[in-house]
């Protein structure tokens, strides 16, 4: 019997993002796994879960993805709409909820009823993101009262800030204590920033002290004189018989948190950078865990959880590992978005909940796993908003090109116009061409591989370096 399924895509209506191409199959089917993925969940003005069974807007997950969601569409009102929706989700003791609207989900709670920490660290950062990319301060304003309780809630140390859900769905478990300074870190510093932007600036430098302040407590209680971050006895390899239902030291996410969020001591940062490498080598012929005796296979593998993604890829692409972080992107063995899309039990065509195959519990069109797609934009293309931006008044062009990857092509919308970055690498010769092109009433700073920056205006340019 011969039958026909037809489907319409259904979605929010907004613009569409950066478009993109590559010369890389790998690459360009990542990237529309991903997207299958978001394109199914941005429906009635949430960022959903899942399309099909909760269908929650959580917070967690944008936080882990949203700027990868903002690569793929404009959500310039979008978000703005969300950040009202926990404004008004927010409860009495100044938590911010695990959705919106709130559902009467509270797990790992910050404190009552509001949300764990690293999903309550979405409010303050999507405001910094909405003036960044948007050039929004209208909501900032509005929201400055509802970020402020939350802050004074953090300052009051309670005990849900080192007992939320940490670096959710991971192969290899990161310690809830450690993430949550981090997270409570990222609040702080995005709180600090908003202040500064609003005219509050003796609260500004309030919380970049306070920010200081808590580096200096996560190195002295979590970093070890080898460099590994981590709370306990127990040291990856993640790779025994069996996973153990414990946390690890020296995992992926802990290493990869402290070199993103500039935690780690600069005299500590080799040793952290080569314990984070290590363990990504070794991590071959992962076990799997759920539905089925999933093995995965040689070479190195990503073991974080939706939070960990994206620090894991861009730490090791801003190092001079670019090469590395396109390798466990792209690798189609167990645990990668690759495997999910060919395997013994299922070929999916979207990003699943779980690494492991599920056909009983978890999800299999999930877009938290999605930061693969902030990867690619702010690292392979190289663009972001430059960290003094409004509404990309100044961005960065910073390619850091893998060798298996021969050339790239994105033209990126923005507020001011589009930006368009093409670049081609020899692999014959090392050397690398930069073609970029940057809308009037922006300014750009531009970093080829090798370190030599340009300040340009709008215009085309075109650059020449060796790899």
């Amino acid at each position: 019997v011969e039958s026909k399924v037809f489907f319409t895509v259904c979605l929010s209506r907004f613009s569409f993002g950066m478009e993109l191409n590559t010369s890389d199959p790998k690459l360009n089917l990542l990237r529309q796994t991903v997207k299958n993925t978001f394109d199914s969940n941005m429906m009635g003005g949430i960022q959903s879960d899942c399309p099909h069974r909760e269908r929650f807007g959580y917070s967690g997950d944008p936080l882990a993805s949203g700027e990868a969601a903002m690569s793929l569409y404009d959500l310039s009102v979008f978000y703005r709409k969300r950040a009202v929706d926990f404004n008004e989700a927010q409860r009495q003791n100044g938590g911010f909820t695990e959705t919106a609207p709130y559902v009467g989900i509270h797990d790992a709670s910050l404190n009552g009823t509001a949300g764990p920490i690293g999903w309550a660290t979405y409010q303050p950062v999507l405001l910094l993101w909405l003036y960044k990319y948007y050039g929004e301060v209208r909501v900032l304003n509005e929201s400055y009262a509802a970020t402020t309780r939350y802050i004074e809630l953090l300052d009051a140390s309670p005990s849900g800030i080192e007992n939320g859900l940490g670096d959710w769905m991971p192969v290899e478990p990161t310690g809830t204590d450690f993430t949550g300074r981090g997270f409570q870190l990222m609040s702080y510093r995005a709180y600090a920033n908003i202040s500064g932007i609003l005219g509050y600036h003796s609260v500004q430098t309030k919380y970049e002290n306070k920010a200081a302040q808590l580096v200096q407590a996560i190195n002295d209680k979590f970093l070890d004189p080898s460099g590994c971050y981590g709370n306990g006895p127990q040291t990856s390899p993640y790779h025994t018989e069996k996973l153990r239902a414990a946390t690890f030291n020296c995992t992926q996410t802990g290493q990869a948190m402290g070199l993103f969020m500039q935690v780690t001591p600069e005299g500590r940062r080799e040793a952290v950078l080569n314990n984070l490498v290590e363990n990504i080598k070794k991590a071959s012929y992962v076990p799997g865990t759920g539905q089925g005796p999933v093995k995965g296979g040689p070479g190195p593998h990503l073991l974080s959880g939706m939070f960990g993604i994206k620090w894991v890829l861009q730490v090791l692409s801003e190092t001079g590992y670019e090469d590395l972080a396109y390798e466990v992107a792209t690798t189609g063995s167990y645990p990668s978005v690759l495997w999910m899309r060919e395997n013994e039990y299922s070929n999916a065509t979207t990003i699943w909940e779980s690494w492991f195959f599920s056909d009983n519990v978890y999800s299999h069109n999930h877009p938290m796993f999605g930061s693969f797609e902030t990867w690619m934009q702010q690292s392979l293309v190289g663009f972001a908003p430059h960290p003094s931006a409004r509404g990309m008044s100044r961005v960065l062009i910073r390619p850091r090109p893998p060798r298996a990857v021969e050339s790239l092509s994105a033209r990126i919308p923005t507020v001011r116009g589009p930006v368009g970055v093409s670049w081609q690498l020899s692999s014959s010769t090392s050397i690398f061409t930069l073609t970029v092109t940057i809308p009037p009433n922006m300014a750009a700073v531009v970093v080829l591989p090798g370190g030599i920056t340009h300040d340009i205006g709008s215009g085309t340019y075109n650059f020449t370096s060796m790899l």
